[in-house]
């Protein structure tokens, strides 16, 4: 006999509504039952031979199951016993069959499994004796044809503690499946198959409708920037004019002063209308081949004023990369994605600091990671930081403009943007497919 550890996987729903009635789940019908409850059309006429198989070597679930078809078939509340005017409703005998049973389980298998209150479930700790009392009556219904489990049901339903809910007129109407074979090879595998494409099929599908967020977000980026740049720029660029014109004309400091603030704040909007065009309709890449390092190098340089002034050190390490790295892109816009998270980075350190650039290549694509020691981001604040209408301020870091342009380059030429949250520290990832390479081997990706 085998140990009830490994004979039952756990419980059935309660046969009454409320919490009585438990029978024993089967670990050998985990496999049909799962596949019944992932039929996505609850109306198909086919039967799910999984299921089909486990009724033949699991009289449990067959009484579990006709228990909860005579109680929706009577319309009386499942703690209620069917009245015997009921028991003459079936006149056919195929309507009891094993594929008649798999099909209420792919219509109303869900339903009953959600309406369990799981909390009032039997401790397995506490029943042993109940457990021992159902692998008795399951050892004993081996040597009794399936046609007569219902006919000789009433054990089952006393070591539940409930009356028999099957009428006794379905006594004799339980037939074997035609559809069965007789070897005890299971096809669970194939359960979990049709499982697996499911999930697989919701996958696709969640992928699609992320793609279609993201072009009606950039179709809405291009339309506000298109309105900015038309309505907002004029105006801005005529204040600027003005400010720089009295700039040059008033003598007073203070005032001076304010009107360069009124410039540079001028120049900043515009920027950041400029940022959500590209966003939005960037320009053509010009692709040529240059040697990475190089242009990593240069942004150092032109970030290190600024860096050395707030007390942060730049530092560059090639990681397992050859030098030079020379990939095929646009030089100048690799160059400004890398440039947005450094100036991301200085932002966040605010004073005394470290920025750290890596680039590592393998076979398949060359990652560029920009590591600082500012304050770190979640992964809710990670997982928008590149949307073109969000400000990164609560997370230390600046507006998500800069970022989304980072992204955008990054999506031009194949690749992707990737922030890693942590509570200290950030590290942001540019990383570009393998073709890029000239090491990369043809096919190897």
């Amino acid at each position: 006999m085998p140990p009830k550890t490994t004979r039952y996987a756990g419980w059935l729903p309660p046969i009454v509504r409320g919490g009585g009635g438990w029978f024993p789940l089967k670990a050998t019908s985990v496999a049909g039952i799962v596949d019944a409850l992932s039929v996505v059309d609850s109306n198909a006429a086919s039967p799910c031979g999984t299921l089909v198989r486990a009724f033949s070597t699991d009289p449990a679930l067959v009484l579990f199951t006709i228990a909860r078809l005579a109680q929706e078939q009577s319309g009386q509340d499942s703690n209620e016993v069917p009245p015997t005017h009921f028991e003459d409703q079936f006149a056919s005998a195929d309507e009891l069959a094993p594929n008649e049973l798999s099909r209420w389980w792919q219509r109303n298998g869900r339903k009953v499994w959600n309406e369990t209150d799981w909390l009032a479930a039997p401790d397995v700790a506490d029943c042993d004796a109940g457990l021992a009392e159902f692998q008795r009556l399951d050892d004993y219904f081996r040597v009794v044809p399936m046609s007569r489990w219902v006919e000789q049901s009433d054990p089952w339903f006393d070591a539940v503690g409930i009356a028999n809910p099957i009428p006794s007129s379905w006594k004799t109407k339980l037939r074997s499946p035609a559809c069965a074979d007789d070897s005890p090879f299971g096809q669970a595998h194939l359960a979990i198959d049709r499982l697996v494409r499911r999930l697989d099929e919701s996958d696709v599908r969640s992928g699609s409708f992320s793609e279609a967020v993201q072009r009606n977000k950039r179709g809405l980026a291009h339309r506000l920037a298109y309105g900015l740049s038309h309505e907002i720029n004029n105006p801005l660029a005529n204040i600027s004019t003005r400010a720089q014109s009295l700039v040059h004309r008033i003598n007073e400091a203070d005032v001076k002063d304010s009107l360069q603030r009124i410039v540079d704040q001028t120049s900043r909007a515009h920027a950041m209308i400029a940022d959500l065009m590209f966003y939005a309709n960037p320009p053509a890449m010009n692709a040529t081949r240059f040697d990475l390092i190089q242009r990593i190098e240069r942004v150092a340089d032109s970030a290190r004023q600024t860096a050395d002034r707030l007390g942060i050190s730049i530092d560059i390490e090639n990681g397992s990369a050859p030098t030079p790295i020379e990939i095929v892109g646009d030089d100048e816009m690799i160059g400004e994605a890398i440039a947005v998270l450094v100036k991301n980075s200085i932002e966040a350190i605010g004073t005394d600091g470290v920025i750290r650039l890596n680039v590592t290549v393998n076979e398949c694509e060359v990652e560029i990671s920009v590591a600082d020691s500012g304050p770190g981001m979640t992964p809710q604040q990670t997982s928008v930081a590149t949307d073109p209408y969000y400000s990164g301020r609560e997370a230390g870091r600046g507006l998500g403009l800069g970022l989304c342009r980072a992204d955008r380059i990054a999506e031009l030429h194949g690749g992707h943007l990737e922030l890693v949250p942590a509570i200290a520290g950030c590290v942001a990832k540019i990383t570009l497919p393998t073709q890029n390479h000239p090491n990369t081997r043809s096919g190897s990706c």
